[in-house]
């Protein structure tokens, strides 16, 4: 990517003066000839995000569990009743203690109105709504029963039951006694092996749970899901009696393509003027490759147009280009999941001087590991947790001559927490991280330290909120998609640190080429789209954002607002193709922003 045309002599070694004067003096350069280096790099952080996600593993859940409606513990006034001041839980096998029964009797008590207190673990004191010793009979004794059941249900122990023995209920003690259902085994249907391949699979990565332990729906939907994560994979499962007495084996049907192997080519103009609009990306991705229900991705971009041309006076053009490559590598292991990547990303700029041209360049590097751990789930809610480390290596060079001052290493750990609820009206999802910066993996100090500007020990705190809902118009099909970026610091942020907004990953109706970048800020992308034929839709954008923070003085402005309207879809034509079409224009921008009065873009996408 460098071009070694042109070095400098060991006389001739920059120096920070000397770098000011080439970069900024108007006698050296056009000052307006390059890019932010920064916002290079940012923006080719976004693209490779999109990238990541699009080869990622896919989350598919299964579809909630019906649930028998809960009874109440109305009383027949023709029944008779029996004062019942205790009740007495009992189990019938040891594997009980995994299972929270005390838990979903009460909850049963309360949804009853019955007034409870807790005399030992086995045992609950009962009171009406009177504070007295209640009177039961035998529909609303079987009522609390079948509520006790359908709380279980709730919690997903679909194969434990709530029994009533034989009792007089003279003494004023009711006994309710639970058999807890257990798993026993996975049995894989290999009657066809060699066209579903089922050889391949490794079920015990999967599921979470082990054999003689308590049977609970979350455990099988977790494994369902982890074989389901890759794209080349179909699974179904059922839950049949075991060989032993209350335990239940689950049958297993999994099915993967003879060629695992994904491949994607796409093309967009996502790009900057100076190192190449139009960009190419060639993404492969390997489901399975060590058996463990895992995903190794890799995926390589470079610019398809060359960057502006520049002309020296001796006629040698030169021009910029950009490249980058990311691989990434994702394993589950029951409710933990371990995701590693590392990614290179380096462009070379075209500066025209007074006696010949410049190739401003730069190079960067980041590699992270995160292990993640389900912390709870049920047939609507999934909680996550994550914690990690990163590390990330920033150079610039002025044609071979490296530009000392700009030099970054950095590195620390991460931690977050993500949420997804599947409700009625659609989908929420949500992620809150805190970034802290350390002198780990040879991090060194920023060089804004020294005037106080900026920290390489960063602390960030920034939350993503995604919202989807599906809706019609009469016969017509639409969708309300809204996405919501929040960054706060706590502590002086330097440029590759800071919120950029302006550009079709953050708010659109602008190039990306000029951004508003701060501390702090936040944007909001909205989009309702219109399914005027399956799989195609008409969509419509609008999108603001605001930035603040101490570097604001230096800015035009803090707020940026802007719309799109697009066409975007999917078929499939030997392989499957997706294409976004769209056009947008600013609707608020600070005076002397100078954002392009009409922007547009493209996204064609192949995969095999």
């Amino acid at each position: 990517m460098r071009d070694n045309r042109y070095t400098f002599s060991t006389g001739d070694r920059l120096k920070p003066a000397n770098l000011l004067i080439l970069l900024l003096g108007t006698s050296v350069v056009n000052t307006y000839a390059f890019d932010n280096p920064v916002n290079l790099l940012y923006q080719s952080e976004q693209r490779q995000a999109v990238i990541d996600e699009q080869l990622a593993p896919q989350s598919k859940t299964t579809a909630p569990l019906t649930i028998t409606p809960k009874a109440t513990l109305a009383d027949d006034a023709a029944q008779t009743c029996f004062p019942i001041h205790t009740l007495s839980l009992s189990s019938l096998n040891r594997s009980s203690s995994a299972l929270p029964f005390y838990r979903y009797v009460t909850r049963a008590l309360t949804s009853t109105g019955l007034s409870y207190r807790k005399i030992d673990a086995s045992r609950i004191k009962l009171f009406n709504k009177e504070k007295q010793t209640p009177c039961l009979s035998a529909v609303a004794v079987r009522n609390l029963s079948t509520t006790v059941q359908n709380n279980l249900i709730d919690g997903g122990w679909i194969t434990s039951r709530v029994l009533i023995p034989d009792q007089t209920l003279k003494d004023g003690v009711l006994t309710l006694t639970l058999t807890v259902g257990v798993f026993n085994e996975i049995k894989v249907d290999d009657s066809q092996i060699e066209q579903t391949h089922a050889d391949r699979l490794n079920q015990w990565s999967a599921f979470p749970m082990a054999q003689g332990e308590a049977l609970n729906l979350r455990d099988l939907e977790q494994g369902l899901e982890n074989l389901r994560r890759l794209p080349t994979v179909s699974a179904e499962m059922s839950i049949v009696p075991g060989t032993q007495p209350g335990s239940s084996d689950v049958e297993l049907k999994w099915r993967q393509d003879t060629f695992p192997i994904r491949l994607s080519v796409s093309v967009d103009d996502s790009g900057s003027d100076t190192t190449g609009k139009y960009l190419g990306t060639i993404g492969v991705a390997w489901d399975n490759p060590l058996r463990l229900n895992d995903i190794f991705s890799a995926s390589y971009t470079r610019n398809l147009s060359s960057g502006a041309k520049k002309t020296a006076p001796d006629g040698h053009v030169d021009k910029g280009g950009t490249s980058n490559y990311s691989i990434r590598y994702s394993v589950p292991l029951g409710y933990w999941s371990l995701d590693a990547g590392l990614s290179h990303y380096d462009y070379d700029q075209v500066v025209a001087g007074v006696n010949r041209n410049y190739h401003y360049t730069g190079d960067s590097d980041q590699a992270d590991i995160t292990l993640s751990r389900v912390l709870y789930r049920d047939d609507q809610h999934k909680l996550t947790a994550g914690v990690g480390t990163w590390k990330k290596r920033t150079r610039s060079y002025i044609d071979d001559a490296e530009i000392v001052v700009q030099r970054r290493r950095t590195g620390g750990w991460k931690a977050s927490l993500s949420q997804l609820s599947y409700f009625k009206a659609g989908t929420l999802s949500s992620t809150l991280s805190y970034q802290r910066g350390t002198r780990a993996f040879g991090a060194i100090p920023a060089p804004e330290e020294l005037f106080n500007e900026g920290t390489g020990k960063a602390k960030i705190w920034t939350l993503d909120l995604d919202w989807q809902m599906p809706f019609k118009m009469g016969s017509q099909t639409f969708d309300w998609h809204s996405q919501f970026h929040r960054q706060w610091n706590q502590t002086r942020l330097t440029p590759a640190d800071k919120i950029a907004i302006g550009g079709r990953y953050s708010v659109r109706g602008f190039t990306g080429a000029r951004t508003l970048s701060a501390e702090r800020g936040w944007y909001l992308r909205n989009d309702i789209a219109w399914h005027y034929t399956d799989n195609h839709q008409v969509y419509l954008g609008i999108d603001a954002g605001h930035v603040s923070g101490p570097s604001t003085q230096y800015l035009l402005g803090q707020s940026l607002g802007g719309a799109v309207l697009g066409l975007k879809g999917r078929f499939k034509q030997k392989g499957h193709w997706y294409y976004d079409f769209f056009i947008g224009k600013p609707i608020h921008q600070p005076s002397g922003f100078r954002g392009d009065s009409v922007v547009s873009g493209f996204n064609l996408n192949y995969s095999l």
